[in-house]
């Protein structure tokens, strides 16, 4: 098995058996699918908005508020449309 292989799989493994009390910690990979899924994004909706890494600044801010008046602008053309 490669080195890139092992640290892949110690990344994204999961392990079965006894469950500690109290509260059940989420893997980091879930936290970061429930934020995406507050702000209406998918994985590539996100990797889109992230592609121009040098030209802006690319805060979490940044860019959620860069996605949402793209999401306002759409909803206005719909409604334009519609009425």
């Amino acid at each position: 098995m490669s080195v890139d292989r092992i640290k892949q799989t110690a990344l994204h493994a999961r392990f079965e058996g006894m469950i500690n009390k109290g509260r059940t910690r989420l893997p980091w990979i879930d936290n970061i699918n429930d934020d995406m899924t507050s702000l209406g994004l998918t994985l590539r909706g996100a990797m889109d908005l992230t592609n121009d890494r040098g030209q802006q600044d690319h805060s979490f801010e940044h860019i959620a508020a860069r996605y949402l008046a793209s999401y306002l602008a759409s909803l206005r053309q719909k409604l334009l449309t519609t009425y």
